[in-house]
């Protein structure tokens, strides 16, 4: 027992040894710490510079609604229950668009709930015509001209207007695998191996003017999407019953709701310069 604790103290040591940095040694520059895109949907200050010049006067502002955006991919997973990315590409334009540096140049209206919206205004109006109807009721024959020309609605909602521009989007494109590589090593027992592969999205978007139904212009942009592995291990006799096996390593992948936030605002920016 003695003999064999002798062996494995150096044993144990090497291999930690191979797995806090062994895998470094599979390429010069791998052995940086392994790139992650970071925070959670960061605008860049070049975002706004580009959409506050849309229309060739910094004063103007336009009304805007973001109609719909759609995931055409055709790229499903777990079994067909969910799409390869996340279906949140209309609340990332409308948060990109209410940003408060665009507040001067941008009126966003929500076109997702104008049905719940239109109900609430009709029981609004409801209410109104209700409370009337119970308060000249109430009121003599001789003041009820007079009462009723005075009495103010409660609820006085004013018309909802058209916006002056519509923006259509779509996640059109999902490739996966556009590169797969890697690579290993081994000796005596050791070994340690890196892989990375990488996906690609693709995002569209529209700007549709109201009063023609013109497309104005469109934008596209890419953003990657790179899944790192990193590993090492050891297999090898202690003695001629024991058998060692140790094994550790590191997995990154990029977010995919970050990469299309990404996406989504070079788009946009391609899209408003070209009109």
């Amino acid at each position: 027992m003695y003999s064999t604790d002798r062996r494995l103290a150096p044993l144990l040591l090497l291999c930690a040894t191979l797995l806090a940095g062994g895998c470094a040694t599979l390429g010069g520059n791998d052995a940086a710490p392994l790139p992650q895109r970071q925070g959670a949907f960061t605008i860049e200050a070049d975002f706004f510079g580009a959409l506050k010049g849309f229309g060739g006067n910094l004063e103007q502002s336009y009304t805007v609604a973001v109609i719909d955006f759609q995931d055409l991919t055709g790229s499903r997973i777990e079994g067909g229950a969910s799409t390869a990315v996340a279906t949140s590409g209309k609340l990332l334009t409308e948060f990109l668009l209410t940003s408060p540096s665009l507040q001067s140049k941008f009126q966003v209206y929500s076109r997702s709930s104008l049905k719940e919206l239109l109900t609430e205004r009709t029981l609004a109006e409801n209410f109104d015509r209700n409370r009337k109807n119970r308060l000249l009721a109430d009121t003599p024959e001789s003041l009820m001209a007079v009462v009723s020309q005075q009495l103010q609605p409660l609820f006085d909602l004013a018309d909802i207007r058209p916006v002056d521009l519509l923006i259509s989007g779509a996640v059109v494109g999902y490739d996966k695998n556009l590169s797969d590589d890697g690579m290993a090593a081994g000796l005596l027992g050791y070994n340690a191996k890196q892989k990375r592969s990488v996906d690609q999205l693709y995002v569209m978007v529209q700007l549709i003017e109201t009063k023609t139904g013109r497309i104005r212009s469109v934008g596209t942009a890419a953003a990657e999407i790179s899944s790192t592995l990193r590993s090492g291990g050891y297999l090898g006799f202690l003695s001629q019953y024991q058998i060692l096996e140790l094994e550790g390593g590191l997995a990154v992948n990029d977010p995919t709701t970050l990469a299309l936030f990404e996406a989504l605002s070079h788009a946009l920016v391609e899209m408003f310069n070209n009109a």
